[in-house]
């Protein structure tokens, strides 16, 4: 079964180093060549769910403020599409870990882009290469495999009259499928 996510487009940018925004660019290539057509969009969230797939979070929130992006070189501003749920969830990640959101998606596309690649190009499509789809298979199933999650996203606006804003959001990452729950038998 594959969820589809029905929450609200939310448009925003993040700032990413150019060296990694060129990697990305040429990943986008470098899958078209091969028949598949992801936009750079598309791959910057698969990199930020394979980050949120692989976070555990078994710490404490950190004690600090958030920390920017402090690395040299430089950086562009790149606009960002993703759903509600999902920056909701990066959200509660960056703010967990104490880092920004556009340090987190750096990292995410920095860290997860090879493994992003690799999962897509190892399914046999319609005119791949046999060699070709066989090299990506062997290269991921070398990965440790990450657990497939469910966002659960929830918001609502308690009031909002031009003075307060007051509102809620829950936002909950669950195992899926998830776990089989004890049989209890009655007699």
């Amino acid at each position: 079964m594959i969820h589809a996510d029905r929450s609200p487009i939310r448009r925003s940018s993040v700032t990413m180093r150019v060296a990694v925004r060129r990697r990305l660019y040429m990943a986008s290539q470098q899958m078209g060549a091969r028949g598949l057509r992801f936009s750079e969009q598309r791959l910057l969230r698969e990199c930020v769910r394979f980050s949120l797939r692989f976070w555990r979070g078994r710490k404490g929130i950190a004690g600090r403020n958030k920390k920017y992006n402090k690395r040299t070189g430089a950086f562009e501003i790149l606009p960002l599409y993703s759903t509600e749920a999902l920056r909701s969830a990066a959200w509660a990640r960056c703010h967990h870990s104490g880092i920004s959101f556009s340090r987190f998606v750096d990292f995410a596309v920095s860290t997860y882009l090879a493994r992003v690649m690799e999962y897509w190009l190892r399914f046999a499509y319609a005119g791949r290469d046999e060699e070709d789809v066989s090299f990506w298979q062997t290269s991921y199933t070398r990965r440790r495999a990450p657990l497939d999650f469910v966002i659960s996203y929830e918001a609502q606006t308690e009031k909002n009259n031009g003075e307060v804003l007051r509102f809620t959001e829950n936002t909950q990452i669950l195992p899926w499928p998830p776990p089989p729950k004890p049989v209890i038998l009655v007699f």
